[in-house]
């Protein structure tokens, strides 16, 4: 089983941690997106954004899309998010996914596909090469499995 579909799993099985059930995005609320933002997603997050739209999970809480409300200017809302950071000088492949409640941002970088840490003032990459994961997939698992930990 994949690490995408072991943070599913470990979801499912701990649902009182899952704090919002919202609509889950569709493919056309993805390709509006992906235009809105100038981007390709990978494969990975838009299975998460099929699966869930954002996610709040224990004291995470992942941006994407909620089909209902593509246009809003909620903290979760991936475009919204990331178009208010690009018009600061974030980079165009960054795209927002977390806060990490210390100043600083997981982003998205739909041109290596990694999730990276970076500065939210700066925009520079952080030096902790234990938050830096080879893909969206490595990061969800993490994340879950760290908030799961947390409630064990």
């Amino acid at each position: 089983m994949d690490v995408y579909n072991q943070a599913n799993s470990i979801i499912r099985e701990n649902k009182n941690n899952l704090d919002i059930i919202t609509a889950n995005a569709t493919d056309q609320d993805i390709i509006y997106a992906e235009n809105r933002l100038s981007v390709t997603f990978p494969a990975e997050y838009k299975q998460f954004l099929n699966d869930y739209g954002f996610l709040i999970y224990g004291g995470m809480a992942i941006k994407g899309l909620n089909h209902e409300a593509l246009d809003s200017d909620s903290t979760f809302n991936i475009v919204w998010v990331t178009e208010t950071e690009r018009a600061e000088g974030l980079p165009s492949n960054y795209l927002i996914l977390e806060e990490s409640g210390m100043g600083e941002w997981y982003v998205l970088d739909v041109y290596s596909e990694r999730v990276e840490l970076i500065d939210e003032a700066s925009y520079e990459l952080v030096d902790e090469p234990e938050e830096s994961y080879n893909s969206f997939s490595a990061y969800f698992y993490k994340k879950v499995k760290e908030e799961d930990e947390i409630d064990s």
